[in-house]
């Protein structure tokens, strides 16, 4: 194997691919990354039990030239501060000494000892034969409802199923992408091409840190995403990218029944107004609750720790219909749900007293995001915050 290649364009890969390595993996060739070096370009694999990813470079005669083709397995961690400390300009690998890469700049000159990529997981690059799913989407659309959902997912590996993104065909041409941790739910929907026959429904659940990871890797890729999945595999796939993820076993909770249908109260605020208020108040309240009490004129927030001290926000309110209303929240989960709202106004819904709150994205003409809706569960408390 013999390649040159830009650094700016093996570091955009190699940090990629390193989402999907684990330096202390128990398998020792897993705690590396593949290169594997063809006539079409450069291939750089990571991967861990769940997730593996491959980012390709094209050979274009310039930026990338591949004088010999090979591969070879190298240590992810020693590989990738090597590179990052080079000069900008091109690299040279050679790996045609046995499990030796030989990496070069023109004033550096470094041997870093490898593994046989044979030993390395084969990876399987055709299309899935068995998959339930085959679907085009667009890359924008898939980003935004990821990182409007993902939050939702459960930080707890007691209920596994409820640390995943769980993904739904509804049949037509939309895709449903739930998540909850039992306090808070956000839920968005996409439409998509359908690839092939597909069932009239069907779900799989997807790792909501992969999900996220994904989500930030698509940032510039401009074409549509070509997803496959199956019982054991789902595959997402652009020109340079190709994501396989494992789900997650288990059954999802039905939350359609959860979502309230009706409600006593509804406000419209600003979205940049009032997450910024949100986030001076969890300053001192932090992951505590906050009170919250909503006036035809504005939405008071106040926030008060023991020892540390209060706070009280207070951010107008565009429309409102129905009674004013009180009610506590945690303050960091409902922050972290109005900072991923992609639209300039949120409308507020109380539901009542036990009931939670739901939010949905809308602009200023009041015409709501119909596809994203969140909840979030009130705090009960003895003594309430003033």
């Amino acid at each position: 194997m013999l390649v040159h290649i830009t650094k700016e364009r093996l570091m955009h890969a190699l940090q990629h691919v390193l989402k999907a390595v684990s330096v202390n993996h128990p398998i020792p060739i897993l705690t590396g990354i593949h290169i594997e070096a063809t006539a079409e370009g450069l291939i750089l694999t990571g991967s861990h039990t769940s997730m593996s990813i491959e980012a390709w470079i094209q050979q274009d005669g310039t930026a990338v030239i591949v004088e010999a083709a090979g591969s070879i397995v190298v240590p992810a961690r020693y590989f990738y501060e090597i590179v990052r400390k080079l000069d900008d300009g091109m690299i040279v690998i050679d790996g045609t000494e046995s499990i030796v890469a030989a990496i070069s700049t023109e004033g550096s000159s470094i041997r870093l000892c490898g593994m046989d990529a044979d030993e390395y997981p084969k990876r399987n690059r055709s299309a899935n034969a068995a998959a339930t799913y085959r679907l085009r989407i667009e890359s924008e659309s898939l980003k935004s409802a990821i990182r409007q959902v993902a939050t939702a997912a459960s930080t707890s590996e007691s209920r596994p199923v409820l640390t995943g993104v769980c993904m739904s065909y509804l049949g037509g041409s939309e895709l449903r992408l739930t998540a909850t941790d039992g306090i808070r739910l956000a839920t968005c929907t996409i439409p998509v091409e359908i690839r092939g026959s597909m069932p009239q429904s069907a779900e799989f659940i997807v790792s909501s840190r992969s999900m996220l990871d994904m989500a930030g890797m698509l940032d510039g890729q401009g074409e549509p995403i070509e997803l496959q999945a199956s019982s054991d595999l789902i595959i997402f796939r652009t020109a340079n990218l190709h994501i396989q993820l494992a789900p997650i076993e288990g059954t999802f909770p039905s939350t359609h029944s959860i979502i309230p249908r009706t409600y006593q109260s509804e406000i419209t605020i600003e979205t940049a107004r009032l997450q910024h208020a949100l986030e001076r108040a969890t300053v001192l309240a932090g992951d505590r609750i906050v009170r919250m009490t909503a006036t035809r004129e504005q939405l008071g927030i106040v926030s008060r720790t023991a020892a540390i001290g209060d706070g009280k926000e207070c951010v107008p309110v565009a429309a409102m219909e129905g009674d004013e209303f009180s009610l506590s929240l945690n303050g960091k989960m409902l922050t972290d749900i109005v900072r991923c709202l992609a639209y300039t106004y949120v409308r507020l819904r109380y539901t009542g007293e036990r009931g939670p709150i739901v939010l949905q994205p809308t602009d200023r003409d009041g015409e709501g995001d119909s596809s994203a809706l969140f909840l979030l569960t009130p705090v009960r408390t003895a003594v309430q915050v003033n």
